[in-house]
């Protein structure tokens, strides 16, 4: 399986800023851990110690930028589409 693209990550999480698209693209993980990484945000794994230390350096990376995105969604704080077409478009 190869590592996710731009537009697997934006189907994945929504909206969401160019930089952050582009932190999970360098990741250079697969589409099966980007869903492992929100499901880790999602059911608030990521805050045990145990289970984040045991994480490869990557996968760390990709929790952090996920619990981002995901927190911002949850406060209402998402942009807008309009906002993340024009951001995702310098990307192209």
């Amino acid at each position: 399986m190869g590592f996710v693209s731009p537009v697997d990550v934006l189907a994945v999480l929504g909206p969401i800023s160019a930089v952050v698209l582009h932190e999970a693209v360098r990741t250079r993980v697969t589409l099966a851990e980007l869903h492992e990484a929100v499901r880790l945000v999602r059911y608030g794994d990521e805050a045990d110690p145990a289970v984040y230390g045991a994480l490869e350096a990557r996968m760390r990376r990709l929790v952090d930028l996920v619990s981002v995105v995901i927190e911002r969604q949850e406060v209402g704080g998402k942009p807008g589409k309009s906002a993340a077409t024009s951001e995702t478009r310098l990307l192209f």
